[in-house]
């Protein structure tokens, strides 16, 4: 696996160009580590977009590496950088719909995500 650290600092064009650069490897084990501290969301608003990859990508990697790799790729890789309502209707969409017929392993790891999501909402909700 490579791993590619980026600090974000007011800088979302670059992420998203390093995104996008990413999406294109032939190379497919890689993560990419977002650190970003910058005063507003910009770059949260930025990445958001790349959320719908995650969901597409995951059952590719299920049916292409072994149940290992996939199940960690789940887990590690949910979209916990826009944590939103968009985002949890779109992992519930995930398992009602295009993972209906994916493994229990693979369901559980979306929907485990999808409720840790649920848990910061009301976390946010509950600080304001």
């Amino acid at each position: 696996m490579v791993s590619i650290c980026v600090p974000a600092y007011k800088k979302p064009d670059f992420v998203t160009r390093l995104l996008d650069a990413v999406l294109l490897q032939d190379y497919k084990d890689i993560e990419v580590v977002i650190t970003d501290d910058s005063p507003n969301d910009d770059i949260q608003v930025a990445i958001a977009p790349y959320v719908d990859q995650y969901f597409k990508a995951i059952l590719e990697v299920w049916e292409n590496k072994g149940y290992k790799i996939a199940e960690t790729t789940a887990i590690l890789l949910f979209p916990t950088w826009v944590i939103s309502e968009e985002t949890v209707k779109k992992a519930q969409h995930w398992l009602d719909v295009t993972g209906k017929d994916a493994s229990y392993a693979m369901r559980r790891a979306v929907a485990e995500g999808r409720d840790t999501m649920v848990r910061a909402l009301k976390a946010r909700a509950a600080d304001k």
